[in-house]
C-alpha cells in the first residue's frame, strides 16, 4: 500500500543519490523558476483559487497516505520544510500541469519559444520533412521543373547569382545541395498547403514528432531560464548598454567567420532569426555573464532546497529507492563485495571524468556528498541491477520499482480532472 510509503522516505538519502546520478541540479532549476512559471501563467490569465490549490493538497497528501496531521506534520519535518514550502510547491506544480493541459506541451508554452527552436540543430530538417510529408498527403505534387524555377527565384532574391556566392552561403548554413533542395519544396508545399486553407504545421504536428518535442523542452527550459536572469538581473540593476551589445555582436562574426554584413544576415535568415532576435540573445548572454559574478546573493539556496525536497519528482524518486530497498530483502539480493564496489566506483568515477583523486575530493565536496554517500550509492546501483536479472518480469517486483507511477497518476491526472470539473460547474 502507498499509504504507509511516506514514512520510508529517506529525504537525505535520496538528495545524495540524486546528486551523484546527476539528477538533482534538474529538479534544483525546476524549483528555482517556480516563481517564474507563475508569473507567467498570471501574465496568461490563469486563477489559481484557494479551492483549487486546497484540492491539490488533499490529493497530494491522499497520494501519499498523509491523511491526518500529525503524520503530515512528521512529514514535513522529515523533508525539514514547512506548510508555505509545501503551499509553494502545489501551487507550482498544480499551475505547470494547467498549463500543459491547456497548451499541449506547444510553442505557446512560453512567449518566443518558436523562433528559438528553429534554430536548434536538426530541427529546421525535421520541420521540412513534416511540412512535404503533409503535403504529399494533401494531394500535392511538384514538379522537378517547378522547383527549379522557384529555387532560381529564392537564390536571386537572396542575391545569390553566382555559383561561388551559393556555394559560400551553403557553408555559412551548413548545408548541401540536398538540404537546399528540401527546404525549396518544404517553403512550396507550405504555400500550396495555405492556399487549400490546410495550417502547414500544427501544435500536434510538433509534439508527436520526438526530436522537435524534446527540443521544445529544452528551449522551455532555456526560455524560463531567460525569465529568471532578466528579473533577477534588473532587481539588481544590471543593465546592457549598446557599446556591450556591439562588441558581443562583433565577436561573435569573427569567431564564426561572418566577416562580410551580407554572410551575417544569410546566417541569421538561415537559423529563423532577425537582427532584433539576435539582439535579445546577446543581452541575455551578457546580463548572464554579470548575474554569476554579482547576482547569486538572490537565490535563496536553502529555501530552493526544501521545495526540491516537496516535489512530484524528487518524492517519486525517494519513493521507488525506498521500494528498491524493500525488494532487495524480499528476494534476497546479497551486498556487493569490496572488488565490486571498487569496479562501480571505478566505472562511476570514469563517467564522470573524475580520474585523480583532487578531482573526485573536489567534487565531492562541492556536491557536499561524503565518502559513505558515495559507497552507498555505489551499493544500491548494484543490488537494482541484481535485482533486476533476477526478477524481471515478475509483476510483484515491478509494482514496487513503479509505485512513484501510482504517485504520477494520483497527482497528475486525478487532481487535474477534478479541476478541470469544477470550472465547468
Amino acid at each position: 500500500m502507498i499509504s504507509s510509503k511516506w514514512q520510508e522516505i529517506d529525504f537525505s538519502r535520496t538528495e545524495s543519490f540524486l546528486k551523484i546520478s546527476g539528477k538533482y541540479q534538474e529538479l534544483y532549476s525546476y524549483s528555482l523558476f517556480s516563481e517564474i512559471v507563475l508569473s507567467h501563467a498570471e501574465s496568461l490569465g490563469l486563477d489559481l483559487t484557494d479551492e483549487a490549490l486546497q484540492a491539490y493538497s488533499n490529493q497530494a497528501r491522499r497520494a501519499l497516505g498523509l491523511h491526518k496531521k500529525e503524520d503530515f506534520d512528521k512529514f514535513l519535518s522529515k523533508a525539514e520544510a514547512d506548510y508555505d514550502t509545501w503551499e509553494r510547491v502545489c501551487a507550482n506544480e498544480l499551475c505547470r500541469m494547467i498549463l500543459r493541459n491547456n497548451l499541449g506541451g506547444s510553442v505557446e508554452y512560453i512567449p518566443d519559444a518558436w523562433p528559438i527552436i528553429k534554430s536548434v540543430p536538426g530541427i529546421k530538417e525535421a520541420v521540412n520533412d513534416l511540412i512535404i510529408a503533409k503535403g504529399s498527403n494533401a494531394g500535392i505534387t511538384l514538379s522537378d521543373q517547378d522547383i527549379q524555377v522557384y529555387s532560381d527565384n529564392l537564390r536571386r532574391v537572396s542575391g545569390l547569382h553566382r555559383k561561388s556566392e551559393f556555394d559560400e552561403y551553403l557553408k555559412i548554413v551548413n548545408m548541401d545541395y540536398d538540404g537546399w533542395e528540401k527546404s525549396v519544396k518544404a517553403e512550396m508545399f507550405r504555400n500550396e498547403l495555405l492556399k487549400k486553407n490546410i495550417q502547414p504545421l500544427t501544435s500536434e504536428d510538433l509534439a508527436l514528432n520526438q526530436q522537435i518535442s524534446g527540443s521544445m523542452s529544452m528551449v522551455i527550459a532555456e526560455l524560463i531560464h531567460s525569465h529568471f536572469i532578466k528579473t533577477q538581473s534588473g532587481k539588481l540593476g544590471i543593465t546592457v548598454n549598446d557599446e556591450e551589445l556591439q562588441n558581443y555582436l562583433t565577436d561573435f562574426r569573427r569567431a564564426n567567420n561572418l566577416h562580410s554584413a551580407k554572410m551575417f544576415h544569410s546566417w541569421l535568415s538561415a537559423n529563423g532569426m532577425t537582427l532584433e532576435d539576435f539582439e535579445i540573445v546577446a543581452d541575455l548572454k551578457i546580463r548572464t555573464a554579470k548575474f554569476r559574478e554579482s547576482g547569486k546573493a538572490q537565490i535563496e539556496p536553502e529555501k530552493v532546497r526544501k521545495e526540491v525536497r516537496l516535489s512530484i519528482s524528487f518524492i517519486d524518486a525517494a519513493l521507488r529507492i525506498a521500494s528498491e530497498k524493500e525488494a532487495f530483502g524480499k528476494n534476497s539480493i546479497p551486498a556487493p563485495s569490496e572488488d565490486d564496489l571498487q569496479e562501480e566506483s571505478d566505472a562511476l568515477r570514469r563517467a564522470l571524468k573524475l580520474h585523480s583523486s583532487e578531482l573526485f575530493k573536489s567534487y565531492l565536496k562541492n556536491n557536499g556528498i561524503t565518502a559513505d554517500n558515495w559507497e552507498d550509492y555505489l551499493e544500491h546501483t548494484f543490488m537494482v541491477r541484481k535485482l533486476k536479472d533476477k526478477v524481471a518480469g515478475d509483476s510483484e517486483i515491478i509494482k514496487y520499482l513503479n509505485v512513484n507511477m501510482v504517485l504520477r497518476k494520483a497527482i497528475r491526472e486525478e487532481i487535474l480532472s477534478n479541476y478541470l470539473s469544477g470550472l465547468s460547474v
